[in-house]
């Protein structure tokens, strides 16, 4: 494809995308922005903090701090979210839901563990030169599914969906989120 320019709304300086990109990364002031539009996305890039097999990739997440209650706090019901039931039935967790372009199984199986399990890494200002999916994915659209994701969170290993009837979440803040990972020929591999 094509590429094409987009000047960076925080340094002025022009910036190459490919057709088809939401968001587009500054080299030059290590900022992230919709394209079109004037106001800079809150962006972290994680390190990559293992070495494994396969080639190095990074997958842009959208994460949402997020709210959430259950119907109850039965801890055998809600294996993966019991370390953030904090009050009663309720708690606060990052929310990941993928912005690249993935089949749907695969950014189901990452997502769904990235919530489950939300990372804990160091932060870098640059890609090093390590590809980087492009994002298709606007917050908006992401927000929408927030809720499917934290329900696959916590149905992930066979939990059964009727036990979560009533759940809610409330998504509220979002930043973009760059997370490591190791391609293989079979699978994605985190690597925080």
């Amino acid at each position: 494809m094509n590429p094409v320019a987009e000047r960076c709304p925080r340094c002025g300086k022009s910036t190459k995308v490919e057709k088809g990109e939401i968001l587009a990364y500054c080299s030059s002031c290590k900022s992230l922005h919709e394209i079109g539009e004037k106001s800079v996305v809150d962006v972290e890039i994680a390190k990559f903090s293992s070495v494994k097999e396969g080639r190095r990739v990074y997958i842009p997440f959208w994460r949402f701090f997020s709210t959430f209650d259950l119907p109850s706090s039965d801890e055998t019901v809600h294996k993966n979210l019991r370390e953030f039931i904090k009050e009663g039935n309720g708690g606060r967790m990052f929310v990941y839901v993928p912005a690249a372009e993935l089949g749907q199984g695969e950014a189901l199986t990452i997502g769904a563990r990235m919530t489950a399990y939300n990372p804990v890494y160091s932060t870098t200002f640059s890609f090093n030169d390590v590809e980087h999916l492009k994002c298709c994915r606007t917050s908006s659209d992401a927000r929408s599914e927030v809720e499917y994701y934290f329900l696959a969170a916590e149905t992930s290993e066979g939990r059964r969906e009727d036990l979560l009837n009533g759940f809610r979440v409330e998504p509220s803040h979002e930043k973009m989120v760059f997370l490591p990972f190791y391609r293989s020929d079979s699978e994605l591999i985190p690597a925080v």
